[in-house]
């Protein structure tokens, strides 16, 4: 039997009411899309493994209620305002610790800043990838890597690439 009379067999049956199997076209969009998504994340986790490295959620907020007197649900607020850099990932939301104060895991306003630049033109996995990798406006160097050392050239990076992504 070939794949087209497969599908069509499996269209009806979805017309009729029947639970039918996802179409292999479909399963291996899903599959190639998962294979990126881990692609890019292993990218981003070795990128970030140089500037302190990337906890989930869960493990950053336990350790902001244990460095800080913030309750850790305000960890969860600056994921849902934007303020700080966070991708979802395998059903968990991941944050770069690069741009956390090690004292008391506040953000770092060099960082919030950048985030307020190019939040309204990345997404999440975009504006994570955009800290993680090489940037020509800051001769090769990856953001995350040089802002806590030239904080007023990322930023200027950062609206650079907004203007770019924005067009005008």
């Amino acid at each position: 039997m070939n794949a087209l009379l497969i599908d069509n067999r499996m269209a009806a049956g979805v017309r009729a009411g029947a639970t039918a199997p996802m179409p292999a076209a479909r399963m291996q969009t899903f599959d190639t899309s998962r294979r990126l998504e881990d692609r890019l994340h292993e990218v981003m986790r070795l990128a970030f493994a140089r500037t302190g490295g990337c906890a989930t959620e869960v493990a950053a907020a336990r350790q902001l209620g244990r460095c800080s007197t913030r309750l850790p649900s305000t960890l969860m607020a600056w994921i849902a305002d934007r303020t700080i850099v966070s991708f979802p990932w395998r059903s968990h939301t991941h944050v770069p610790l690069f741009q956390f104060r090690p004292d008391d895991m506040s953000p770092r306003q060099e960082v919030v800043d950048v985030v307020r630049e190019l939040a309204d033109v990345f997404d999440d996995w975009e504006m994570a990838f955009w800290f993680a990798q090489s940037n020509s406006w800051l001769e090769g160097l990856a953001p995350a890597e040089i802002i806590s050392h030239d904080p007023a050239a990322v930023h200027a990076a950062a609206r650079a690439d907004r203007y770019i992504a924005r067009g005008y």
